[in-house]
């Protein structure tokens, strides 16, 4: 129902009618990655197979010939290709390519597995060559740059591709080309290649010039698949030949209200590790008044008179930082905040949440218009609740404490519960979000104020000072 008659619509008419989007015989073509999930949310092949014939009636009304639907693997997976040519998808291509024969031939100066670049585009061809003949549709073969997470998951990367480099991109561009030049010259997918990816930098797999990289991807591609083309020097204009700043210069001034790098070290004073009241004017950030400097990055949260100066209003906005080591100190923590809901009995509503896969982390939130405060140390376990629901459109203190071996919780100054939980902080790579558990999901209906992270438990008098006990 809201594939047909809400998303599809949005996109026949804002991308698939656009003059720049992809057409093939005047039919756009549109990639599904994880394909294999589509079946089952539509009700089975069948029930695929008449949805896909409906999307492709919808196109033709639009003025098009048609609709080319195509599923990302990122190997071969017979079951499945079986299942897809029964469901009505017109080929297969991939997002990412894992050869079976990958395999790591090293461990770098920070403990992080890696594999050769070179030799693992060597052997993308028969990744492509098995997706081709392990089921009956068309394959399209996606040439991958290459694959370095770190920018994402730092040492915690599983696995990279060490030593990317264009000439190993373009032998592969060549073994894709090798194999869409013999089909036949009425096949709609000849001359039909996916390159994996234009600006997936956290990925570490991209083709876009960079400063690092020059044009040497593009170029690749332009060698391989072109046959005639202008001389690099005319074709390898940086926005500065044009009199036009630096792609990098919105990164930097972003960079420059951070106060440096989000990653940098932090010097913390008076066991404060962030304190946000959200007075300031900034229209990009949240202040922290702390001397850590963690300005939220503010996602359209508008700020409105709180109780002294101004609150964050949230239910709409949030306020996000990044994952930092300094947000789960390993001698406990004090997580201390004025909130006044507007809506009365929220639940799996959170004011403060690091929680991602639901065994590490903390968040401090509402259930059944009660206040609550969780430390997992197993998915989802150890979750307190305060007695009684906090009143709306009235300010109250909520303050959560945890010393490595009992969570507190304080309304207004008075401890209203506790309990056991042996163990230390585990760290989340979760961003830390103000207002919501993440994004648009589970957002506090309210205003906060004065949110502040301490990295050691604080005494209930200590407690009661804050709430102006």
């Amino acid at each position: 129902g809201d594939l047909v008659h809400n998303l599809f619509p949005f996109w026949l008419k804002n991308y698939f009618t656009h003059p720049s989007y992809l057409r093939i015989d005047n039919r756009p073509v549109l990639f599904v990655w994880r394909p294999e999930k589509v079946g089952p949310q539509l009700g089975g092949p069948e029930a695929v197979r008449k949805v896909f014939d409906t999307l492709r009636r919808m196109t033709r009304d639009a003025g098009l010939a048609g609709l080319r639907i195509i599923g990302c693997l990122n190997r071969a997976n017979p079951p499945l290709q079986k299942r897809l040519a029964v469901e009505g998808w017109d080929a297969t291509s991939g997002y990412a390519v894992r050869p079976v024969g990958e395999r790591n031939v090293g461990t770098d100066i920070e403990g992080v597995p890696f594999s050769d670049h070179a030799d693992t585009l060597r052997q993308f061809k028969k990744a492509w060559v098995d997706r081709r003949n392990a089921g009956s549709l068309p394959d399209i073969p996606n040439v991958m740059m290459g694959w370095d997470p770190r920018p994402w998951h730092g040492t915690g990367t599983r696995s990279y591709r060490a030593s990317p480099a264009p000439a190993h991109f373009e032998a592969a561009c060549r073994d894709a080309k090798a194999l869409v030049d013999p089909a036949p010259e009425d096949a709609w997918y000849r001359g039909l290649v996916v390159f994996d990816n234009w600006t997936e930098f956290g990925e570490g797999h991209y083709i876009e010039p960079t400063s690092g990289t020059g044009f040497g991807y593009v170029n690749a591609i332009k060698r391989v698949f072109c046959t005639r083309w202008a001389p690099e020097a005319v074709t390898d204009i940086i926005p500065e030949d044009a009199g036009l700043p630096p792609p990098q210069k919105r990164y930097m001034a972003v960079r420059e209200l951070y106060g440096g790098l989000p990653w940098r070290p932090r010097t913390i004073r008076d066991h404060l590790v962030a304190y946000w009241r959200f007075d300031g004017d900034n229209e990009a950030l949240l202040l922290d008044s702390s001397t850590c400097a963690f300005h939220l990055i503010r996602h359209d949260a508008p700020r409105t008179p709180g109780r002294h100066g101004r609150a964050l209003e949230c239910g709409v906005g949030w306020g996000s930082y990044p994952a930092h080591p300094a947000f789960f100190p390993r001698s406990g923590i004090t997580i201390s905040l004025w909130c006044r809901p507007t809506v009365s009995g929220q639940s799996d509503r959170w004011m403060l949440n690091t929680v991602g896969n639901g065994a590490n982390g903390y968040r401090l939130g509402l259930s059944g218009g009660r206040p609550c405060w969780q430390v997992p140390r197993e998915r989802w376990s150890h979750l307190i609740q305060g007695p009684v629901s906090l009143p709306t459109d009235r300010w109250s203190h909520v303050a959560a404490t945890f010393d490595n071996r009992i969570m507190r919780l304080y309304i207004n100054g008075k401890q209203v519960a506790e309990r056991e939980r042996l163990g230390l902080l585990r760290p989340s790579r979760s961003d830390l979000y103000i207002g919501t558990f993440g994004g648009t999901r589970a957002r506090f209906q309210g205003l906060l104020d004065d949110v502040r992270i301490q990295d050691r438990p604080l005494t209930p008098r200590e407690i009661a000072v804050l709430a102006g006990k």
